[in-house]
């Protein structure tokens, strides 16, 4: 099994992120490409790293220029106490268990930095490698319909 290290995501970021989110087994799970130009990847990456979005790249712990994905802690809700939980990897990467290893360091960050009661996921209702993720994490599916499924996590403190 690949070790996995999870580092901030930043501008140094763009080729990568970028080639993640234009590659097309990823986006079949898109319902619009994320970054339509090269030129806008920065702009993205801003864009979910900022206002109390915490995105990591995730990457191989023995050689940090290995590159798998992103994962993030998004629109934390301090009167409902939850926050969202996502990720997209590379395809080459999937079926290796690094989502589910970067989802269970996620899991531990959010309950140590936030004040939460229950992680929310949400994934396209097609991406069955996703649903059996959050169902190894035990997770439980709250609403689906043909597009998405919102899965739930309560949080033991």
């Amino acid at each position: 099994m690949l070790k996995i290290e999870l580092q901030p995501l930043t501008l140094d970021d763009c080729k990568e992120v970028f080639n993640l989110y234009n590659n097309e087994d990823v986006l079949k799970f898109y319902a619009k490409t994320p970054i339509l130009k090269e030129e806008h990847t920065p702009d993205f990456i801003l864009k979910i790293t900022s206002n109390g979005n915490r995105t990591w790249k995730i990457i191989n712990a023995s050689d940090s220029t290995r590159f798998f994905g992103v994962c993030s802690l998004h629109d934390y809700d301090k009167i409902k106490e939850s926050i969202e939980i996502g990720g997209t990897l590379l395809p080459a990467f999937w079926g290796n268990n690094i989502m589910l290893n970067a989802f269970q360091i996620l899991i531990e960050k959010a309950k140590i930095n936030y004040s939460i009661k229950q992680i929310i996921g949400k994934t396209h209702s097609k991406n069955k490698m996703a649903l059996r993720l959050v169902e190894k994490l035990n997770f439980k599916i709250v609403q689906s319909n043909e597009h998405e499924t919102i899965v739930v996590m309560d949080v033991v403190r």
